[in-house]
């Protein structure tokens, strides 16, 4: 299952959650790699904004702000959710012209959102083994939502100067 979701919120949420995200006040965390990969091939330098972390307990001051973002991409992927696992907001500048690191977020049972923030390229592609199944463009308010055992790769932007997403990891009631 993977189903894209063309402006999966309202236009002027997406202004905001955009303004908040490029801001000067929005705190980012710089990653060595963004996959987490313990095998990485390469790796994938960027930031990130943990908005949540069911494991470690971590809520950011912000994650009321988009809480309602991940309820409404879930209720229009015909999705239910019962507990959120963690939400994150990414960021990607330039790198290479590649997919990077294939991973999934979780090896148990959960489901996989991505939100993309603004139009870029850097697409995010995914993959059953080897063979490319399916790739998706950042385009501003556009939702990807799929079973997170589905392997998948961000890649860099490269005709644009930064890759803004909302990654969010969640356990539906199917699960």
């Amino acid at each position: 299952m993977i189903i894209e979701i063309p402006n999966a919120i309202g236009d002027n949420y997406q202004d905001k959650i955009e303004a908040l995200v490029s801001s000067v006040n929005w705190k980012w965390c710089y990653l060595p790699d963004v996959t987490f990969c313990d095998n990485s091939e390469v790796e994938v330098p960027g930031f990130a904004h943990l908005l949540y972390d069911k494991q470690s307990g971590y809520e950011s001051s912000e994650l009321c702000f988009f809480s309602p973002l991940a309820l409404e991409i879930a209720s229009k992927a015909n999705q239910k959710v019962h507990k959120f696992i963690r939400m994150k907001v990414g960021l990607l500048l330039p790198g290479r012209n590649q997919p990077n690191n294939k991973h999934i977020d979780f090896v148990f049972p959960h489901t996989t959102a991505i939100y993309y923030v603004s139009d870029s390229d850097g697409d995010t592609v995914f993959y059953d083994g080897c063979d490319i199944i399916h790739t998706c463009r950042p385009e501003k308010g556009k939702a990807v939502v799929f079973d997170g055992s589905i392997y998948h790769a961000s890649s860099c932007p490269i005709n644009y100067n930064r890759r803004f997403v909302i990654n969010i990891n969640f356990i539906d009631e199917e699960h």
